[in-house]
């Protein structure tokens, strides 16, 4: 399933891509709305009735405000966004797919500590960001269990 959020849920659409969920965020929503069509794909989610009112799709939810993590949960409880996740496979940050990385190349980019003991390293090739699978992502696994998320380990 693709997404768009706007600028308000930013902390939902980066939940959303940990699970490998496709979603654009678009910051200057009256900008963006004259060029709807490119999004017409995607489900709309936003907290604002305004936003919700004005956007010419029906493809679309109005979110609850209050905690990302309960916005998360409502969002999990409507959509299919477990049958289709890919843990881990999108950069939090921009939504590119992430990809293997030789790891020769991190050298130098990543502290020497977690070049030592990390062989396995990704990026993103849109905006560069280098990821690996530390203790930050046993934390976010053990999370995202306790919000509901089907994660196996």
């Amino acid at each position: 399933m693709k997404f768009l959020c706007d600028g308000m849920l930013v902390g939902l659409a980066r939940y959303l891509r940990f699970l490998g969920q496709d979603v654009v965020v678009v910051e200057n929503f009256s900008g963006d709305l004259r060029h709807a069509g490119r999004y017409r794909e995607r489900f709309f989610l936003t907290t604002s009735r305004r936003h919700y009112l004005l956007w010419p799709f029906p493809d679309k939810y109005l979110v609850s405000s209050g905690q990302t993590e309960d916005q998360f949960r409502r969002i999990c409880s409507l959509f299919p966004v477990f049958q289709e996740m890919a843990f881990l496979t999108r950069c939090s940050r921009c939504n590119e797919k992430i990809v293997s990385l030789d790891r020769a190349d991190v050298c130098g980019k990543v502290p020497e500590k977690v070049f030592q003991s990390i062989q396995q390293f990704y990026h993103c090739p849109r905006c560069g960001r280098i990821y690996w699978e530390g203790g930050h992502v046993q934390r976010l696994k053990d999370k995202l269990k306790r919000m509901g998320v089907p994660l196996g380990g």
